[in-house]
């Protein structure tokens, strides 16, 4: 439980927050992995695989797209 009045990240247990910090470095829950896993495949789908308009709706550019892409294992 918290110790002040206010709750801060770290009152909060590891798999509250989806994240497991190790050496001040955030890594992705397996959870988090796959939800951005589906949801470049879904943008990828809803763009009709035009992989430009899919990366300007995620916010990212096309190679940074791609590498992420690539991480998953997702075929260009």
């Amino acid at each position: 439980l918290a110790t002040t009045d206010t709750i801060t990240p770290d009152d909060l247990r590891d798999h509250v927050r989806g994240t497991l910090i190790t050496n001040q470095a955030v890594v992705p829950t397996p959870a988090l992995k796959e939800t951005e896993h589906d949801l470049i495949l879904k943008t990828i789908a809803a763009t009709n695989g035009n992989r430009s308009a899919a990366a300007k709706l995620l916010g990212m550019s096309r190679e940074g797209l791609r590498k992420k892409m690539q991480r998953h294992g997702i075929a260009q």
